[in-house]
Parts: C-alpha cells; sequence; structure tokens
C-alpha cells in the first residue's frame, strides 16, 4: 500500500556503502533484531551521521505495525475494500489552498498585488504610531515572507522571528501556500501546526477554516479536549481509525505529541512516524521550552528534514539564529530566516514603543519575605492596580470612563490570594475575573468571549491571570501589571496589550512579588538574568533579545562541547548505538507530571454545542446545564463494562474524555493544592474526583484558598 521507494532513496544518499551493505546483510538474512542492532555501534556508524539508520528502522517499524494494525481491521470488520484514503493531500487541494491564501483575506489580497507590482515596503516610513502603519508594516513582514520562500524553495528549513502582534500565524500560512506553489513541492502530502498550548490550537484551526477556506474534513485538532471527529464515515470505526493514524490533509497538535512522534519507542505512537513523511510542519512559540533542549529539538527537525522530505517553519518572537544551536556549520546554514532584518520591525515604534515597559514597583515594593509582608504587598499593588487604573479610565477618550486592567502573577495561588483581596477592596471595577490554570475550559471560553464583546467595552474590567494568558489568548487590554519571571514571558503579556495600536499611553507596570527562582531556577535564561541588571530594561524597552540568547547558545555549545556534562552528542552517540529507549528518555518537554481533577458541577449548555451527539448517545442531559457527575457516571460505566470489541472500548472512552475534558484542570501531585483537596475526593480511573466540590471550589473562583494553608505553590 505505500511505496519504500521515495524513503529508501534520501536514506541511500545519506548512508555509505559499508553502512548500506552492513543493514542489508544483517536485515535480509536475520530474524534476530538484537544481533541486527549489534550489527551497529559506535564503532561502526560515527555519531554524527549515524540518524539516517536509526530513522530508517523507526520508519520501517511504524510501516510494519501500522499496517498489521490495518490488515487485522480489514480482517475482523470483513470490509469488501482496502482502505485508501489516508487524508494526504491532492492537487485540488493545494491549488486551493495556493488561492485562498492569497484572495480570502484582503490584507493578504493587498500583498500578493504589491508584490505583482512590484512595489517595495520601506517599514521606516511607517515610524508614527497607529494602526495604518501597524497594517503596514505587516504587510511588509509578510511580503518580505512570501519572497524569500519564492526564492529558497528548494530549502527545508526555515525560520519567522517576528515581533508579539506582528501577524505570525497568518504569514505563516502565506509562507505554506508559498511552498506549495514551488515546483519542490509535487511530494508533499500533509500539513502539520505545532503550538505548545491547547488553547493556541484551537486558535489557530478557526484561523485556517478561514483564511484557507479548509472544510471539516480537512483539517483535524490532535489533543485531549478536541470533541471525538466524526469524519467522513458514518462507521465510528472509521472515523476512530483517521483519528489514530492522522488522516487528514492539514492536523494541528501539540508540541508534546509531535516530538513524542519523532523521538518515540512506544509501538502506538510510532504507527505515526510515517504520517511525517512528505509534509510541511510549521512549529510556534518554541522558546516556551527551557533552554537545555534547544539544541536537541533542532537536531531532530534538521535531521528529520533530509531523511524524510519534511519542510520545517519555525517561528518565535524572541529566540534568534536557532540554526547555531548546534555547532554544526552545515545545520546552520541549512536555515533560511525569512524575515532578514528584524530589528526595523522590533525597533520600530509600532511594535517597540506600542506598549511602554514601567519598572516603577520594582524599586517601590521589595520583594515579601514571610506571609505576613506579602499581605501587605498584595494590598499595596492592589491599590496601585485601581490608582492607574482610575487614571487611565478618567483620560481614554476611545472608550470613557473604561478600562480594560490586566495582572499576571507566577504562581496560581498568589492570583487567587489577590484576587479575594482585591474584590474586597474594590470600589472601582465594574468586574474582577479570575483566569488561572484551575480554571475550566468552558469558564475560560466565557472570559475571553466578554473581554472581545463590545458590550463589555464599556466597562471598568480587572482580569487576574496566570502565564496561561500569555499565548493563545486573543485579547486586547489597555493596561498590564506582571510579577517579574524571566524576558520572554514580559514581552509575551506585553502582546496582549494595545494590540493594534489603536490606544494611548498603554503601560505594562513590572513588580516583584514571588520568587521567580522556584520556577525558573534550572532555566538558563533566568541563571543569566540575575546578571544582566539594568540590561534587563533596555533589552524590553528595544526589544533587543539577541543580548540575552547569544549568552544562552553560546552557552549551549559550550556545553555541548563539554565530555563531562550530558549533551547533545550523547544523543547522537545513542542514535548511533540504536539505543531507543535513550533517545526516547533524552528530549522531555515537560518535566513535572500532572494529575487531571475532575469537577462534578453543572455546566451552561451552551457550552456544548461540539458534543451534543456524544450527549445524546450516553444519553446524558442538556436541556439547560450539562452535569458533570453525568458525565463521571458514564466514563466509570465505561470503564466498569468492557465490551469484547478493544477498539469499540477505545472509540467510546476518546468521545467521553473529550467530553470530560471541560470538567477538569491539572495541578501537580506534590503541590499545596493537591494535598488540601484529597480530603475532598479520591483518585480513580487516572482522575481525581472533587466529590465535595462545592466546599472547595467554584466555577467563577477556581479553587478556594481561604481553606488552604499560606504555603506558596504552583
Amino acid at each position: 500500500m505505500y511505496d519504500l521507494k521515495p524513503y529508501l532513496k534520501v536514506f541511500k544518499q545519506n548512508l555509505t556503502e559499508e553502512q548500506i551493505s552492513r543493514f542489508h546483510c544483517c536485515f535480509l538474512q536475520n530474524a534476530d533484531f538484537n544481533f541486527f542492532f549489534d550489527r551497529f555501534n559506535s564503532d561502526v556508524i560515527e555519531p554524527h551521521c549515524s540518524f539516517p539508520l536509526f530513522s530508517l528502522i523507526k520508519l520501517n517499524y511504524s510501516l510494519l505495525t501500522a499496517s498489521d494494525y490495518l490488515a487485522t481491521a480489514h480482517y475482523m470488520n470483513q470490509w469488501k475494500e482496502m482502505l485508501l484514503d489516508f487524508g494526504e493531500m491532492d492537487e485540488n487541494l493545494k491549488r486551493r489552498i495556493i488561492y485562498n491564501a492569497e484572495t480570502l483575506k484582503p490584507y493578504n489580497k493587498e500583498a500578493y498585488e504589491a508584490i505583482s507590482r512590484g512595489i517595495i515596503m520601506n517599514p521606516d516610513n511607517n515610524t508614527e504610531q497607529n494602526n495604518a502603519n501597524l497594517n503596514a508594516l505587516r504587510q511588509s513582514i509578510a511580503m518580505e515572507v512570501i519572497e524569500n520562500v519564492r526564492i529558497h524553495s528548494d530549502k527545508s528549513l526555515f525560520y519567522i522571528e517576528a515581533p508579539t502582534g506582528s501577524g505570525k500565524t497568518n504569514v505563516s500560512m502565506l509562507a505554506l501556500a508559498e511552498i506549495l506553489r514551488s515546483n519542490n513541492s509535487n511530494t508533499i502530502s500533509k500539513v502539520f501546526y505545532v503550538f505548545p498550548f491547547t488553547t493556541l490550537i484551537t486558535q489557530t484551526y478557526k484561523s485556517l477554516c478561514e483564511t484557507l477556506g479548509l472544510d471539516v474534513g480537512e483539517i483535524a485538532e490532535i489533543h485531549s479536549r478536541a470533541p471525538f471527529k466524526t469524519g467522513s464515515y458514518d462507521d465510528d470505526y472509521l472515523n476512530y481509525l483517521d483519528n489514530l493514524f492522522m488522516n487528514y490533509p492539514v492536523l494541528l497538535l501539540s508540541h508534546v505529541r509531535f516530538f513524542d512522534v519523532l523521538k518515540t519507542n512506544s509501538k502506538e505512537i510510532n504507527y505515526l512516524l510515517h504520517r511525517m513523511a512528505n509534509s510541511v510542519v510549521i512549529i510556534d512559540e518554541i522558546q516556551s521550552y527551557s533552554p537545555k533542549i534547544w539544541n536537541k529539538i533542532i537536531y531532530f527537525i534538521a535531521n528529520y528534514a533530509k531523511a524524510f522530505n519534511m519542510k520545517f517553519i519555525v517561528m518565535s518572537a524572541t529566540l534568534p539564529k536557532i540554526g547555531e544551536i548546534i555547532d554544526n556549520k552545515d545545520l546552520a546554514s541549512d536555515f533560511v530566516y525569512l524575515v532578514t532584518d528584524k530589528k526595523k520591525y522590533f525597533q520600530n515604534p509600532n511594535f517597540c514603543n506600542r506598549v511602554h515597559f514601567n519598572f516603577s514597583l520594582l524599586s517601590d515594593m521589595t520583594i515579601p519575605l514571610t506571609p505576613d509582608d506579602k499581605i501587605i504587598y498584595l494590598e499595596r499593588l492592589s491599590k496601585s492596580v485601581i490608582e492607574k487604573s482610575e487614571e487611565y479610565a478618567s483620560m481614554n477618550s476611545s472608550y470613557p470612563n473604561s478600562v480594560f486592567t490586566i495582572i499576571e502573577f507566577i504562581f496560581k495561588r498568589t492570583a487567587s490570594e489577590f484576587y479575594s483581596l482585591i474584590r474586597s477592596l474594590n470600589n472601582f471595577f465594574d468586574e474582577v475575573l479570575l483566569l488561572s490554570g484551575t480554571i475550566l475550559e468552558p469558564r475560560r471560553k466565557q472570559i475571553i468571549y466578554d473581554l472581545k464583546s463590545g458590550e463589555k467595552r464599556k466597562k471598568r474590567i480587572l482580569l487576574i491571570s496566570t502565564q496561561v494568558v500569555e499565548a493563545g489568548v486573543d485579547i486586547d487590554m489597555d493596561l498590564g501589571f506582571k510579577d517579574k519571571s524571566i524576558i520572554d514571558s514580559e514581552e509575551q503579556l506585553a502582546g496582549r496589550i494595545n494590540r493594534n495600536v489603536l490606544k494611548k499611553d498603554c503601560e505594562l507596570y513590572i513588580f516583584n512579588c514571588d520568587s521567580e527562582k522556584e520556577l525558573y531556577s534550572g532555566d538558563e535564561r533566568y541563571k543569566i538574568m540575575r546578571n544582566l541588571g539594568v540590561e534587563y530594561e533596555r533589552i524590553l524597552k528595544d526589544k533587543d533579545f539577541d543580548k540575552l540568547y547569544n549568552q544562552i547558545i553560546k552557552q549551549i555549545i559550550t556545553q555541548n562541547g563539554n565530555m563531562y556534562i550530558e549533551n547533545i552528542t550523547d544523543l547522537m552517540q545513542a542514535t548511533a548505538n540504536l539505543s531507543f529507549r535513550y533517545v526516547n528518555n533524552a528530549l522531555k518537554l515537560i518535566e513535572s507530571p500532572s494529575i487531571s481533577v475532575f469537577v462534578p458541577m453543572l455546566i451552561d449548555t451552551q457550552y456544548f454545542n461540539d458534543y451534543r451527539s456524544i450527549l445524546e448517545e450516553f444519553h446524558i442531559s442538556y436541556e439547560e446545564t450539562v452535569s458533570g457527575e453525568a458525565v463521571w457516571n458514564s466514563y466509570t460505566s465505561i470503564i466498569q463494562n468492557q465490551d469484547e470489541d478493544f477498539v469499540k472500548n477505545k472509540i467510546q472512552m476518546k468521545k467521553i474524555q473529550s467530553l470530560m475534558s471541560n470538567f477538569t484542570f491539572s495541578i501537580f501531585p506534590n503541590s499545596i493544592d493537591y494535598k488540601t483537596l484529597e480530603t475532598y475526593g479520591y483518585e480513580k480511573y487516572g482522575y481525581f474526583y472533587l466529590k465535595t466540590y462545592k466546599d472547595v471550589y467554584s466555577y467563577e473562583d477556581g479553587i478556594n484558598t481561604t481553606i488552604l494553608s499560606t504555603s506558596q505553590y504552583l
């Protein structure tokens, strides 16, 4: 069913004749795979050229196990015809994506028309702060990316570094369209959009449908919160296979899921590896993870690009020159930087002065050392927030006497404490909202929808949050306050303020309440930031992120050459030794495990429009509200009454778990949260069931911190 010749041709080009000879000898004549592995140890394959064989074995294992799975499904279901639709992109869809990217959105149409007329945009002509000039800069970035992809269409590694709010997601769609337009796109069969957060996945799903004109059968979200996708079939079994094997032309998934496929030694996850071949992969917010794994991420990206005929577009608002992380000149030269002179955008007033950083609170208020000090600190901070918000509202000419203020804390507990405190002191804000990691998804959607609605714009609103708003939350605030952490985090929150340069005097106040060391002690950015001094402020004001990241990249390269610490050389050695388990464990995007807390409360039916067929299937009422308890009972019933058909059980579980995601939030099992909640529920079937939730949890407020200890938690 799959033609291996294109894959083998690529691998043959990357293997030496000796390696090919040894591979054929072992693989074809010996069924004992241990014997096969023993033939390729480090004294046969040099670590720096070991990846082709490593990935070829993974590819063959993927094809073998996936074929076996599909053949078994075919036999057990007595299908008359073979399953041949693997959701690959045909020429008609490619042409439609190219056409729609160029025409559906007026601003993209203008960019293409400007290119066709030979217009050259000069950002220096758009320095006055206004929305028209901001849009002109966005168009200039789009045009530059389009033209650079056309010039370098034969390349496989692209990088888009552009300011927060410059429209990177839209620009990535134009880059995708140009890759598909090029003569090198004949083999492209899939597109993957890869994000760190499900909020970004959901938001981009909508944008892709609107900008590229994709139908529901051409795009899918692959994550735990996504509803079970019914796809093109009436048969749930076939729809399940489409989800399992990602049989859609365009897919959106998380960083964790994507890199698991590239590195895993697990059979079920490795099913998907062959689907990665001949694809375009757009990876956003790569700076979300610790610098200590950046070199491993680039190692996988660069090598899979060559081995599997993949094209990568990597995007970030802060991380520079990622190709240089691995000390390999050939690899570094493979990256094409689609925005050639980023400073002309980053340092344009429409980006660098859109929000003014204010550091006065760092000197006015010293970091609290005791619980009592913290209470006093938060009281002073609440007064400053109210005072600054009153000042802005009184001068707001666009929306008289209105202000949208956001304050972000490092820790969920502090955010909840401040939420309780300021509500008791508040005599100014019309609404005080909490958006943290313990707020359920329907409530999060409601808050974001309200903040974007015209009706709320006349009000005075305070949004209290944690870092969940930094990326993927499409809101536009007037003022901001932020607990100091790392430069990336500060810049991301600034991107939620005055997004379209329609307002004046927008500021982001930096304060220092909780110690960022607890969260970032192992992060090289934090270690270097401690010694920056006043440079910290200058980097944020001037958007000179290279000042920080050049030091980090230099340090990573130095560590890669140190034989006494674990580094990228160990990963290369593991691929040479075919140590699949070591390779899998070498790259962990998320170090700390979490546990899902299920809250069996009633939630308004309006948030379950995408789940109505599932609710009906499980006989769960949804007239006015959906009962979390009824959802939980359906979940436990599936587990306790297993059907003989294994796949049917998997389908039922996938459906109910997508519904359950609306009633769950995640916490760390070693946190103060969890230890306190233990007395209000119990662990069962992979969740913590918060049985008596009314005593400790509410829909609007999340966890009730007044009953918790004063110890700090994450």
